[in-house]
């Protein structure tokens, strides 16, 4: 049992040992081997305690690398900055960018920040939100050749945000902003930087009307766009741009944004177009357009809620109606319906509200009031500019004395039915009234006033003439099963330049 008892120990012993001071032992055997180069021994001959010093981090952090004298050389002679863990940074800058090597040590004079300004040089972590990832400053070893004291500089402003200031790509784009960065009093330093890294925002809807308004995307967010600063002409231009949006921040979420800030430092928009972008109907879209003056648009856009009342009162009128053809005299012949054996229509009941909820109680679903002209087009410029001059008293955008700009649609409910929402129908006004605008403004803003006006009246026409021919009578007339088109998928932007 003794000898079993001494051969443990005399096994185990040399291990502990080892654990203890095995760069040592190594040392030892390394200078002791046949294979040991003479370079090597002489390293160590009358060495000073930083040789053995880097001997020791080698060994310990990269233990096949212990008998490279570049680096060993390169350790001993900066020990007093090297700390482990940062040695491997240093010694790829010291290959690929010596100057930056220089800099480095009188630029990070505290040992801690000179440590974590390493470690993010050549960070490969994942930022999990947003969920992009930062592939590191050497992630390419071209790219510490690019490395210059201004990302230095762009690092320890962005120090407080470690999403923000990992990668070379984050780094060189601030870079492009960093002077005028730099010019902000220290509170917009801190508000810019907390725009950079925002990630999350209050929006509000039509169902959460608090906060500002307008969805931007995870790839638009700012914090996913720093490498792409670089790619604006003057980067003064992203800063005093967002200056400007951020001056409705309680309105719209619009100085998160980079494709905003984007095309207003490439002068494609104005800051009034991109606020008005963000307005949302029956919420905050009237009193933004207040805010630029649009004192027409804002009342119209204020009265959106009434249309509904306001169709049954034109209906109830009976008031002619030509988007329904010759074949209808007056609209109450409109809608005609087989019901209880006997086709009947508006014109048969004491009132349109009445007619409607009989439609129901048929099979029908529920009809609602349509805009033919959706009020979201006062995001346009165009458009706004010309309804606030000239065309408060040509269209009636919410059926106040007339069916011109409004029509009853059924409600697109159980797989039958037109209405509901309809994102590609507006998309689609507000594209062509867009690209016409652009093409008139080139000759003045009152010729295109003029032009413009003369192309949203054809397009209200056309669209009023599709909605009743494809979405009210279609095919099949008189009973819950019509054959009709969705609005959504009524009109795309061919369609409507056929209108023109």
């Amino acid at each position: 049992m003794k000898k079993i008892l001494n051969l443990v120990i005399a096994l185990i012993f040399p291990i502990i040992l080892y654990a203890q001071c095995g760069w040592m032992d190594q040392h030892v055997l390394d200078l002791a081997n046949n294979t040991a180069t003479p370079e090597f021994k002489a390293f160590f001959k009358n060495a000073p305690t930083s040789h053995y010093e880097s001997y020791k981090v080698l060994f310990t952090n990269a233990k096949n690398s212990r008998k490279n004298i570049d680096e060993l050389t390169i350790i001993s002679e900066n020990l007093d900055i090297i700390k482990v863990g940062e040695y491997k940074g240093y010694l790829k800058i010291k290959k690929n960018n010596p100057d930056l090597f220089d800099v480095i040590k009188t630029k990070f004079s505290d040992a801690d920040e000179r440590t974590e300004f390493i470690a993010d040089l050549f960070s490969k972590e994942k930022i999990k939100i947003p969920p992009i990832s930062s592939l590191g400053l050497i992630s390419a070893t071209k790219n510490l050749s690019k490395i210059t004291e201004t990302h230095l500089d762009a690092w320890k402003a962005l120090k407080k945000y470690p999403n923000l200031r990992k990668g070379f790509s984050k780094l060189d784009g601030f870079s492009h902003v960093l002077t005028r960065f730099d010019n902000l009093d220290q509170n917009l330093k801190n508000e810019f930087l907390k725009a950079l890294n925002t990630t999350e925002y209050r929006r509000a809807s039509q169902t959460n009307k608090s906060g500002p308004s307008g969805a931007v995307s995870n790839s638009d967010l700012l914090i996913n766009n720093i490498e792409n600063f670089k790619n604006i002409d003057k980067g003064d231009d992203i800063i005093d741009n967002w200056l400007e949006l951020r001056r409705y921040a309680d309105d719209v979420n619009a100085q998160f944004s980079f494709k905003d800030i984007k095309a207003l430092s490439n002068g494609t928009t104005d800051v009034e177009s991109v606020v008005l972008s963000y307005g949302l109907r029956d919420y905050n879209l009237a009193e933004l357009l207040g805010k630029f003056n649009y004192r027409q648009c804002e009342i119209s856009a204020r009265a959106t809620g009434r249309v509904a009342d306001n169709t049954f009162a034109r209906l109830n009128q009976k008031l002619s109606d030509r988007a329904f053809g010759k074949k209808f005299k007056h609209i109450e012949e409109a809608y005609e319906t087989m019901i209880n054996g006997k086709l009947k229509s508006i014109g048969d009941y004491s009132s349109s509200k009445l007619f409607f909820q009989t439609l129901k109680s048929i099979g029908f679903n529920v009809f609602e009031s349509h805009h033919v002209l959706v009020v979201e087009l006062f995001k346009c410029k165009g458009f706004r500019k010309w309804y606030e001059q000239v065309g408060n008293a040509i269209l009636d955008i919410n059926g106040e004395t007339s069916l011109l700009n409004v029509i009853m649609l059924e409600k697109f409910q159980s797989a039958k039915g037109v209405h509901a929402s309809h994102a590609k129908y507006n998309e689609a006004l507000i594209k062509v009234i867009n690209s016409r605008w652009s093409v008139h403004i080139k000759q003045g803003e009152a010729y295109a006033i003029e032009e413009i006006g003369k192309d949203i009246l054809k397009i209200r026409s056309g669209v009023k003439k599709l909605l009743v021919e494809k979405s009210v009578i279609g095919t099949g007339k008189g009973t819950p099963n019509w054959t009709r088109v969705k609005v959504n998928d009524l009109i795309n932007e061919n369609i409507l330049r056929g209108m023109l």
